[in-house]
């Protein structure tokens, strides 16, 4: 459980999108839900790799923001 819930917090804090992307794999995440409380939580202002528009899509910007994760990263 400790691993998992650390893993949530690297998906938010994470600066590169190759860390975030193995993360959102490994659980079978397609969304990321972004409020005011894990921009409190996680004391970021934004997701710092959501601007690659291949990876991740916003599809809800109003009170929160939601973004559907696009890419997967393959292990060889």
């Amino acid at each position: 459980v400790n691993a998992r819930v650390d893993d949530v917090g690297k998906i938010y804090s994470s600066l590169y999108e190759t860390d975030a992307v193995h993360l959102l794999n490994k659980y079978g995440v397609d969304y990321i839900f972004l409020s005011s409380l894990e921009l409190s939580d996680f004391r970021i202002k934004e997701l710092s790799y959501v601007g690659d528009k291949k990876c991740f899509e916003l599809v809800y910007d109003k009170d929160v923001r939601i973004y559907k994760s696009l890419c997967e990263l393959v292990e060889r």
